[in-house]
């Protein structure tokens, strides 16, 4: 299931299709109950969701320090300036970044 999806839809989701379990889980332990357990449910896929996303980023990340930087010595006595300089001749920059129009400035 989605994590976008919302309680509301679920529940006629549920109720228009075949689910007796869904049905007797109301019968048995209520409809509050059942919203809790489905929202904590919800959660937790876009907890993984977030984190399986992370961890491609991180990977990713990786992959792209190795190519800016493959040897720390090159750069470790350079400002900045000179680093970037230094290796944004070799590599195009733009292909390894995104830009976001809401983050601070540095």
């Amino acid at each position: 299931m989605d994590y976008h999806v919302s309680w509301k839809f679920a529940v006629l989701q549920f109720q228009t299709e075949v689910h007796s379990d869904f049905v007797h889980y109301v019968e048995l332990f209520g409809l509050l109950k059942a919203e809790r357990v489905y929202k904590q449910h919800i959660a937790r896929l876009r907890d993984e969701f977030i984190a399986r996303r992370q961890n491609v980023y991180l990977h990713h990340l990786d992959a792209v320090l190795h190519k800016l930087l493959p040897d720390l010595a090159t750069v470790a006595d350079r400002s900045v300036e000179a680093a970037y300089h230094l290796r944004s001749d070799a590599i195009d920059l733009i292909c390894l970044f995104v830009y976001s129009a809401s983050a601070p400035d540095c």
